[in-house]
C-alpha cells in the first residue's frame, strides 16, 4: 500500500507512465480508489485513514485539467497526511511497511527518509571526519597540489562553477565536474555510472592521469606522517563516509513540505506544479531527490538520452560526439546517454549538463522546451527525452527556475 501512494504522488500525479495521453490524474484517483479498497476491510468508524482517502480520492476526482492541476496542495494537504497515517495503521495491525530496502519509515519528503545504507557501498564502516581532513589534503594527488576540494569546493555546492576543469595532463577534462551532494544517493556513480560506489569512484579520481594522478603508496607514505597508521583502504572509506554525511535536505522546499507554508512564495508553488505536470521535469528528475533515483522502489539510477548540443545555440547546434555509456557498455540504447542528476542546488551550480554547454537555466529551459536534439534538428534514434514541444510561456519557465531555486540548500 504504501509503494502504491508512492507511485500516485511521484509517478502518476507527473504522468510518468502516458506523458502525452496526460491520464496522471485519472491513473492517481483509479490508485487511490484501489488502496481505498484494500484498507477498506480493517477499518472502523471511528478509523480516520478511511476519512482521509475518501478526500483525497474526492479531490483528485474534481480535477479536470492535467496541466492545471494542484500537485503541491494534493501532496502537502492530501498524501503527505494520508502516508502519516498509513502507516501508523499498518503498525498498529502488525503489518510489514518495510516495502523496499531503501525506504525507511520516514515520510517521503523527510530527512531519513531513503536509507543511505541501501546503496552501494553504504554499510562500509569510515571516518567521516577524517574524511572531511583529507578531502582538503593536496597529498592525495600525484604532484601534492589538487585535494579533492579543488574541484568540489564546498561554498559552490560542492562544484566547481567551471564549465570543464583543468586537467593535470594538460587541456582540460572531458566532462563538467558534477556535484556531490546526495552523490549518495544513486547506484551509478560518474556521469557515465561506470561504477556503482563513492568508494570506487574515489579510487577512479585518485588513480585517473587526469584528474589526481596519485600512486597509492606515495599516498600512504606521504599521509603517514600526520596519521600514522593510515592506509588506502582508510582513505577511500574515510572519504566515502564523509560524501555520505552531504545529505543536508534543508532548502525552503523542504521547509515547506514538512509544515512551514510560509517557505516557498506563489511563483515557487506555481513553478512546482508546472514541473511535476505541464514541463514534465518530473518524469526524470524523481522526488524527493529529484534525480534520477527511480520510484517506488528506489532501487535503480536511470540513465537518459538528451540529444544536448555542445554549443548553447539552439538554432545552429553542434552534435556532441561524447558516447557517455556507451564507451563501455556497448548496447545502442546507451549512445550518448548520461545520468539524470539531482536538480537540488542546480540553481546554484551552473554550468550545465554533462558538458557545462548551457551557461543559465533559461538556456537549460529552452533546450527542454524545444524537445531535446531532436526538437532542434540533432536527429537521434534512441533519444528517451521526448521530443514534442512543451509550449511553456516566458512566465512559465521563470516559475520552473524559481522553484530550482527552491531547491538550494540554505
Amino acid at each position: 500500500m504504501k509503494l502504491e501512494l508512492i507511485r500516485i504522488m511521484t509517478l502518476y500525479i507527473a504522468g510518468y507512465d502516458a506523458p502525452l495521453l496526460k491520464s496522471g490524474i485519472d491513473e492517481s484517483r483509479a490508485a487511490m480508489e484501489a488502496v481505498n479498497e484494500v484498507v477498506l476491510p480493517y477499518t472502523t468508524a471511528s478509523d480516520s485513514i478511511g476519512y482521509s482517502l475518501r478526500k483525497a480520492i474526492d479531490y483528485l476526482r474534481r480535477a479536470r485539467d492535467f496541466d492545471r492541476f494542484d500537485r503541491l496542495t494534493f501532496l502537502a494537504d492530501y498524501a503527505l497526511p494520508l502516508e502519516r497515517q498509513l502507516s501508523d495503521f499498518m503498525h498498529a495491525r502488525g503489518f510489514d511497511v518495510h516495502s523496499t530496502p531503501a525506504l525507511d519509515e520516514d515520510e517521503l519528503f523527510s530527512k531519513n527518509a531513503l536509507r543511505k545504507a541501501a546503496f552501494p557501498g553504504g554499510g562500509n564502516i569510515g571516518d567521516s571526519a577524517l574524511g572531511r581532513r583529507l578531502f582538503f589534503e593536496p597529498a592525495l594527488s600525484g604532484n601534492n597540489t589538487r585535494s579533492c576540494a579543488t574541484c568540489h569546493q564546498p561554498d559552490k555546492h560542492f562544484t566547481d562553477g567551471l564549465v570543464k576543469n583543468a586537467a593535470l595532463d594538460g587541456g582540460v577534462l572531458p566532462r563538467n565536474t558534477p556535484g556531490l551532494l546526495y552523490a549518495c544517493f544513486q547506484y551509478s556513480q560518474f556521469w557515465d555510472g561506470r561504477v556503482k560506489s563513492l568508494e570506487e569512484q574515489v579510487l577512479a579520481v585518485m588513480h585517473s592521469r587526469q584528474e589526481m594522478a596519485a600512486d597509492d603508496d606515495t599516498v600512504v607514505y606521504r599521509l603517514q606522517k600526520v596519521y600514522k597508521g593510515i592506509t588506502i583502504k582508510m582513505v577511500v572509506h574515510a572519504l566515502a563516509a564523509y560524501v555520505r554525511t552531504l545529505t543536508p535536505f534543508n532548502s525552503p522546499f523542504d521547509h515547506y513540505m514538512n509544515g512551514d507554508r510560509a517557505a516557498l512564495t506563489a511563483l515557487q508553488k506555481h513553478g512546482f506544479n508546472l514541473f511535476m505536470g505541464k514541463a514534465k521535469c518530473g518524469t526524470c528528475h524523481f522526488a524527493p531527490l529529484f534525480n534520477g533515483l527511480t520510484p517506488p522502489l528506489y532501487n535503480r539510477t536511470e540513465f537518459e538520452v538528451l540529444g544536448t548540443p555542445v554549443n548553447e545555440d539552439l538554432l545552429r547546434p553542434v552534435a556532441d560526439t561524447d558516447q557517455g555509456r556507451y564507451s563501455f557498455f556497448k548496447i545502442g540504447f546507451y549512445k550518448g546517454a548520461f545520468k539524470t542528476p539531482t536538480l537540488r542546488n542546480a540553481a546554484v551550480t551552473g554550468p550545465y549538463m554533462h558538458h557545462g554547454a548551457f551557461g543559465n537555466m533559461d538556456e537549460v529551459m529552452d533546450f527542454y522546451d524545444r524537445g531535446g536534439g531532436n526538437g532542434i534538428g540533432l536527429p537521434l534514434s534512441n533519444q528517451t527525452l521526448g521530443t514534442e514541444q512543451l509550449h511553456l510561456d516566458t512566465t512559465e519557465k521563470k516559475a520552473i527556475i524559481a522553484f530550482m531555486e527552491a531547491l538550494t540548500d540554505e
